[in-house]
């Protein structure tokens, strides 16, 4: 027996911020796959297609697809907290078992398929926001801003460290050398061993790079729920977002990548400070994201945007699938791309998994409530309650 399809009441716009977020995250996440930790080889990069790839990745998609998957991370808080109170069962067992689910569910998504997962942060920085469940709307707004606040500053403290010459330790770059050769040849046991060895040190990078940034964003999230303009798409909010906000992040972000590419030295220092300028144009650019897809979500729903919808709406399918099918094109294991295909057409392979992996979620949900890892993930948050 299936569950019937979703509601049409559901809110149009969080599902879509969901689905661009989708399709952000797989161009960033791509250039791992592709080429490793080192991200593309300057052979991947020898023609204009390719150099205009990375221009438009950086400028569009990079800093800014996690900041929207955070935004929508803190307003799922808020989901729940409302489910909870609908069912009359208390929140915290339900969250964290939650919360424990995604832990268990990043761990094994970075060692068998991504070593850039996201997912295990986001278990980590969410146990935090549960604390925050209670706070009023302009203190989530003022706390979020400070955390983003500092962690732009964090960031440009860290790339100090990398002015002295081979900052980390010789056996990370030892154990980088051997991830990168083991996903261009080696088989699939043998690259997630490389990843197991690796990632420790990775993630401490990632939290401390990412980490209080994606919590700002959370509270940021919970605090568009709060405010309801996640439902409101006509909202005057939304068209000063699209029309100053996302300007001037996406001139902010064209500059910091200007900077990065013109350098050409391509020392940890500058990409370190390169992500900090890019961190700081994210904030703008995200809410101008948002309120642009408001403009598109003003229209009535033709089969196009609910398309988009419900491929948005099973984002934890899409985000895993994208990195079982980039692991089938790139690893060894697989096709054995790896190293293989030039910046453009790491892009152009992207966008292909974009689309497969959404219109995968949507078709499957035209049957289904919930994408397949939902349900894997919804079973184990309502354990033990009395489902009616």
């Amino acid at each position: 027996m299936t569950d019937a399809p979703a509601p049409t009441g559901r809110d149009l716009m969080p599902d879509m911020i969901r689905a661009f977020a989708l399709l952000g995250i797989v161009m960033v996440n791509v250039e791992t796959f592709a080429s490793g930790i080192y991200g593309h080889a300057e052979s991947a990069l020898s023609g204009q297609a390719d150099q205009a790839s990375i221009w438009i990745v950086a400028s569009l998609f990079a800093s800014k697809s996690y900041s929207l998957f955070s935004l929508m991370f803190g307003a799922g808080l808020g989901y729940q907290m409302a489910s909870a109170e609908r069912a009359g069962v208390p929140l915290a067992p339900r969250y964290f078992r939650r919360i424990t689910g995604l832990l268990c569910l990043g761990l094994l998504h970075a060692i068998f398929l991504f070593i850039g997962d996201i997912l295990v942060t986001y278990a980590i920085m969410g146990a935090f926001l549960y604390l925050a469940r209670s706070s009023g709307t302009r203190n989530l707004v003022a706390a979020g801003l400070i955390f983003i606040a500092l962690q732009i500053a964090i960031i440009f403290l860290f790339s100090m460290s990398y002015e002295q010459p081979d900052p980390s330790p010789d056996e990370f770059w030892d154990v980088a050398e051997i991830y990168n050769a083991e996903m261009a040849s080696g088989s699939f046991l043998s690259a997630a061993d490389a990843r197991l060895q690796l990632y420790p040190a990775l993630l401490v990078f990632v939290i401390l790079v990412q980490g209080l940034s994606a919590f700002g964003y959370f509270l940021l999230g919970l605090a568009l729920f709060r405010s309801g303009l996640l439902g409101l798409p006509h909202h005057k909010v939304w068209f000063w977002c699209r029309w100053v906000a996302l300007p001037l992040g996406l001139v902010f972000s064209i500059l910091a990548t200007m900077g990065y590419v013109t350098a050409g030295d391509g020392s940890p220092a500058a990409e370190v400070r390169y992500l900090g300028y890019l961190t700081a144009a994210a904030l703008l650019s995200t809410f101008g994201y948002i309120g642009l897809i408001a403009k598109i979500c003003q229209r009535p729903p033709g089969p196009a945007l609910r398309f988009l919808a419900r491929g948005g709406s099973a984002t934890l399918t899409g985000y895993l699938m994208q990195s079982v099918l980039l692991c089938l094109f790139f690893n060894g294991a697989g096709l054995g791309w790896f190293g293989h295909v030039s910046a453009y057409q790491a892009a152009l392979i992207a966008v292909a998994c974009w689309g497969i992996t959404l219109s995968f979620a949507s078709i499957w949900r035209l049957r289904f409530r919930y994408g397949p890892m939902e349900y894997i993930l919804r079973f184990w948050t309502y354990l033990g309650e009395r489902r009616t």
